[in-house]
Order: structure tokens, then sequence, then C-alpha cells
């Protein structure tokens, strides 16, 4: 390790990594060093290179600073001792960040916890050696959804808007394909239910009333209580009516 940070303090010195002059001082520098790969497959094991190239892009916009990625200096310098050596360890990170002459060093890893993708990042300061900030993304599924991930674990390093990720924009499609809500049909249950008590009400009130009419009719007591529970049942599916009614109505009118 101590061998590797003295390669890059003779690179560093020999201005190989010079930073760049703007006129008002030199320019902030950040170095974001490859994404660990942690318990990923085979298929996955090319991921965390990728990313880090999407988490670089976006660490410049979000910081302002010249950005220099492990891939960018390994085009100086074999660089693949350092990867080995680094790991995730805070004290290497510091180190590196001297030898490279950036004020910060950003750093994580990428891996696997059941099918869920776990992106974590972390923000050094290469000075001081202190951590300044902290971010985790989990995505579930495929990998494509990862590239939003980098880019919102380095706006949360950078106390940035979070960016939104595509698969926000299905989720109320997601939502309207559950279907039409259950009380929907307890609702049409109800009406149908109240409907057939006024009707078959209707008609026991009706034939009641017809036979009381009639002088020839025996047993008028026995007709007209008769023509009463017609009369209720009416009455009762009226009420059957207006509860189905308002049961279909409301979640149609809520969604």
């Amino acid at each position: 390790m101590h061998r590797l940070v003295a390669c890059f303090i003779a690179l560093a010195s020999s201005q190989a990594v010079a930073q760049v002059d703007t006129g008002e001082g030199a320019a902030c520098r950040i170095v974001v060093l490859n994404l660990v790969g942690k318990n990923l497959s085979d298929v996955d094991k090319d991921v965390p290179a990728l990313l880090t190239d999407t988490l670089a892009q976006q660490v410049s916009v979000d910081s302002g600073c010249q950005v220099m990625t492990q891939a960018d200096v390994a085009e100086m310098l074999d660089f693949e001792a350092s990867k080995a050596a680094c790991g995730d360890g805070d004290s290497c990170l510091s180190e590196l960040g001297q030898a490279l002459g950036a004020e910060r060093v950003v750093g994580g890893s990428l891996g696997r916890l059941g099918n869920d993708f776990i992106l974590n990042a972390r923000l050094m300061n290469a000075k001081t050696g202190v951590v300044e900030g902290r971010a985790e993304q989990v995505v579930a599924g495929s990998a494509e959804k990862l590239r939003v991930a980098a880019q919102n674990v380095s706006r949360e390093l950078f106390g940035k808007p979070l960016v939104v990720a595509p698969a926000v924009a299905v989720e109320p499609a997601a939502a309207s394909s559950q279907g039409t809500s259950p009380l929907v049909y307890v609702g049409g249950g109800i009406l149908a239910l109240g409907v057939v008590g006024v009707v078959a009400g209707g008609v026991v009130a009706g034939l009641a009333d017809s036979q009381l009419a009639n002088p020839d009719t025996v047993g008028k007591d026995g007709v007209f209580r008769t023509g009463q529970a017609g009369l209720v049942g009416v009455g009762v599916g009226a009420v059957l009516v207006v509860a189905g009614v308002i049961a279909v109505v409301v979640p149609l009118v809520v969604e």
C-alpha cells in the first residue's frame, strides 16, 4: 500500500496529474474510484465499472469540480494494484486522494442482497480523512435501474434533489390495473336486491289491493296483512336501491 501511494506522490510531483489552472487558482478536484462489487453474479460483474462512469459524470455536475476516475489514472499509471489494495478502507481513500492532489475522494460498493442491488457511496475529505457524507440506494430487480440509483447517490452526497426514477411514472397505471373497487360490486348486488324487493313488494301489494276491492274475497284481514307486507317490501327495497347506488357511485367518483 505504501509503495502504491509513493508511486502516486511521485506522479503528482511530476505534474502528470497537475490540476487545471482556471485563472483564479487551481480548480477543485475529486477522485472517483471504481465501485467495489460484492456478492455479484458473473452476469453482473462488469456493472460496478459501468456505474462508476455514471457516478463520476453526476459527481462532476453536482460538485462543480474537476473529476478524475480510476480509468483516467490507469491511462497514466498501472492502477490495478490499487483496486486490490484499497477495497473499502477509508484511510486508503484519503491517502490516494492526497497523492493525486484531490480535495475529496468518492468511493463505494455495489452488492447483491437477495433480489435487491445495494449501492453505497461515501464522500471522503482527503486532507482530513473525515467522511463528509454517505449515501445508499436500494434497487429491486434488474440492473437497468441502477443508472438512476448512481445519479441519486451522487446527488444525495452533495445535497441535491434526487432524480425521479422512470419506474415511478408507471406506478399510477399499475395501481389502476388492480381493477374496479370491490365496493362497486357489493353496491351492484345491493342495488339488484333492492330492485327485486321493490318489484316483488309492489306486485304483492297490488294483488292484495285488487282482492280487497273484490266484494267476494274471503278473509280480507289476511289479505290486508299481505298487502301491508308487500308495502314494507317496497320500502325496504327502495332503501336498498339508494344504498346500492351510493356504493356504486362513490368509488367511481373517487377514482
